[in-house]
C-alpha cells in the first residue's frame, strides 16, 4: 500500500495549544487495515516524535481494533507536558522581630501594638530569612519542543541597611525600623539620640523617623516627617510629627509647649499640654488642665482628665473625669468636634448626610482594620502556641498582651456594628460619637455631644455610655448603664453655635 493510501486511512490532528494530538479514523476506511507503520506514518508526516509514551498509545489503539464501536471516533495519541509553576521567594520574620514594637514596653502599655507597628532593630540584629526562588522547569509540547513558564519566580529583594548572609539570614546594618514591603527587606533609618534634647544638641529638624532616648527640654524644637519616639519628658517644647508621636513619659507644657503629630499620639500623662492629632490621642495615666484636640478618639481607659478640654471628633473613652476639686473640665465629640471646629448653624441637610455617610464609611473601614488587627494577632501567636520551645520569654510575654488585645477588639465590634445599623435604618445623625466613662464623672463637668451639651451639677458613677438619642421625636443626651443597658436622660440643651 502507498504512502498515499495510507493517509487515507488515518490523520492526526493537534489542538490549537499544542498540548495534545489526536488520531482520526477517515470515515469508511477498513478498520482492520490500520496498523502501527500507518499511525507512526501520520504522526511523523507532522513531526510529532514517537517517544515511550506514544509508542504505548498506539499499541493501546491497535489492541482497541476488535470492533468499530471499540474505536472512537478520536484518541489521544500523544500528550504534552505543562511547565511547572515557579515558586517565589519568600521572607520570615525572626521570632525576636516577629511581633512589632513602637516605643517599647511604655508605649505597648498605652495601647499602642497593632499589626502595622514598626519592628524596631539595631545594628547587627537578625530581622528575618529569605528563602530564595526554585527555578520552574519548562513543559514540552507533542512536537517535542519546549515550553517555558509564563513567568519567572521572583527573588526577595534586599533592601537598603540590610545584609544577606550566606545561611539566608538577612542582619541590620544600622538601627532602624524593618520593613517587608512589595517583596523588599529594608531596614528604615531612624535618627537615635542617645540623650537629652538640649541647648547643646540643639533643635532637630529632619524627614527621618526620630528616637530620642532621653528628654526634651524647654523652648526646644523636633519636627520630623515620620514618626517620632521619646523615651523621656518633653518639657515646654515644641514636637512636630509626620506619623505618630510617642512620649514614654509626660508631656509638661508650661502653657507654652505644643505637641502635634500627623497620626496618633501617646503620652503616659500630660500637664498644660496643648496635644492635636489627627488619629487618636492615647493617655495612660491622666491629663491636667490640657487641651486635646483630635479627628479621631481620645482613649484614656486608666486615666484621669482633669481640668482643661478634650475635642474628640470620634469619641472619648476615660476612666475619671474632674476631681473632688470640681475643676471645670470640657469633653466634647462629634461632628462640632476634632481639630477644626465646625459651626452647628453652618450644617446643611446635605452636610448632615455627608457626616452621617462619612461616619458609617469611617467604622467600617475601623471595622475592617481590627478584624486585620485580629487575623495578624492570632497568626503571631501560633509560633507561640505551636512551637512554644523556639520562642523566649519576651515572644511569649508579647503573646499573652496581644491575646488580651484580640479579645478588647473583638468586644467592641458588636456595639459599633449595632449602632451602625440603627443609624444606616433611621437616617438621623444620632451617635456620630459617645462619651464612655468608665468610673465617675465630677460636678462642673461639659459634656457635649454633636450639637447638645450637658452640665453635671452632682457626681455621675460609670460604667455609663453618654450618647445623643431622640425620645420622643427630640433629641437628648442620654446616659447608659454598660451593665445594664438602662439609660438616664441628662438635662441638656442645644449649643446656640
Amino acid at each position: 500500500m502507498s504512502a498515499t493510501q495510507e493517509q487515507t486511512i488515518v490523520e492526526v490532528t493537534v489542538d490549537e495549544d499544542r498540548m495534545r494530538a489526536w488520531l482520526h479514523r477517515v470515515k469508511d476506511a477498513d478498520l482492520a487495515a490500520i496498523t502501527k507503520d500507518q499511525i507512526e506514518a501520520a504522526l511523523e508526516s507532522i513531526g510529532i516524535p514517537l517517544t515511550d509514551d506514544v509508542a504505548v498509545r498506539i499499541e493501546d489503539c491497535l489492541a482497541s481494533q476488535t470492533s468499530d464501536a471499540a474505536l472512537p471516533e478520536k484518541i489521544l495519541i500523544a500528550e504534552g507536558r505543562g511547565p511547572e509553576v515557579p515558586r517565589d521567594g519568600k521572607f520570615e520574620w525572626a521570632p525576636e522581630t516577629m511581633t512589632p514594637s513602637e516605643g517599647g514596653q511604655d508605649a505597648a502599655e498605652m495601647g499602642l501594638r497593632r499589626s502595622d507597628a514598626p519592628r524596631r532593630v539595631r545594628k547587627g540584629d537578625v530581622i528575618g530569612k529569605v528563602f530564595p526562588p526554585t527555578k520552574a522547569a519548562p513543559g514540552i509540547d507533542v512536537f517535542g519542543e519546549p515550553i517555558e513558564p509564563k513567568r519567572r519566580a521572583s527573588a526577595i529583594e534586599i533592601g537598603p541597611n540590610v545584609k544577606l548572609l550566606d545561611d539566608g539570614n538577612v542582619v541590620s546594618e544600622t538601627f532602624g525600623k524593618a520593613v517587608f514591603q512589595n517583596e523588599q527587606v529594608r531596614v528604615e533609618e531612624i535618627l537615635e539620640v542617645t540623650g537629652d534634647v538640649d541647648l547643646e544638641c540643639g533643635n532637630l529638624d529632619t524627614p527621618n523617623e526620630i528616637h530620642i532616648r532621653g528628654t526634651i527640654h524647654d523652648a526646644l524644637e523636633v519636627k520630623s516627617k515620620q514618626a517620632i519616639t521619646i523615651e523621656g519628658n518633653v518639657r515646654a517644647a515644641r514636637v512636630e510629627a509626620g506619623a505618630d508621636l510617642v512620649v514614654c513619659k509626660g508631656i509638661i507644657g508650661g502653657n507654652k509647649g505644643a505637641a502635634s503629630a500627623t497620626g496618633r499620639i501617646a503620652a503616659r500623662f500630660c500637664e498644660e499640654a496643648d496635644l492635636r492629632a489627627t488619629g487618636d490621642i492615647h493617655i495612660a495615666s491622666g491629663t491636667v488642665n490640657s487641651e486635646l484636640a483630635t479627628d479621631g478618639k481620645v482613649l484614656a481607659e486608666e486615666a484621669k482628665i482633669v481640668g482643661g478640654s478634650v475635642n474628640a471628633r470620634k469619641g472619648v473613652v476615660v476612666s475619671v473625669l474632674g476631681n473632688d476639686a470640681e475643676a471645670p473640665t470640657l469633653v466634647r465629640v462629634g461632628f462640632l468636634a476634632g481639630l477644626e471646629k465646625t459651626s452647628s448653624k453652618d450644617l446643611s441637610n446635605e452636610m448632615i448626610a455627608d457626616l452621617r455617610a462619612e461616619k458609617l464609611a469611617s467604622d467600617s473601614d475601623e471595622i475592617a482594620r481590627s478584624m486585620k488587627d485580629i487575623g495578624s494577632i492570632r497568626q503571631h501567636l501560633r509560633l507561640a502556641i505551636d512551637e512554644p520551645d523556639k520562642i523566649s520569654e519576651t515572644v511569649r510575654q508579647r503573646a499573652a498582651t496581644l491575646l488580651a488585645q484580640a479579645d478588647q477588639i473583638e468586644a467592641g465590634i458588636k456595639h459599633k456594628t449595632d449602632i451602625n445599623e440603627k443609624l444606616s435604618k433611621t437616617g438621623e445623625l444620632m451617635g456620630t460619637a459617645e462619651i464612655i466613662i468608665l468610673k465617675e464623672a465630677y460636678p462642673k463637668v461639659t459634656l457635649m455631644v454633636d450639637d447638645r451639651q450637658t452640665r453635671l451639677i452632682k457626681p455621675l458613677k460609670g460604667p455609663v455610655r453618654i450618647e445623643k438619642r431622640k425620645l420622643k421625636n427630640v433629641s437628648e443626651l442620654i446616659a447608659v448603664n454598660l451593665r445594664t443597658g438602662s439609660y438616664t436622660r441628662l438635662q441638656s440643651e442645644r449649643l446656640s453655635q
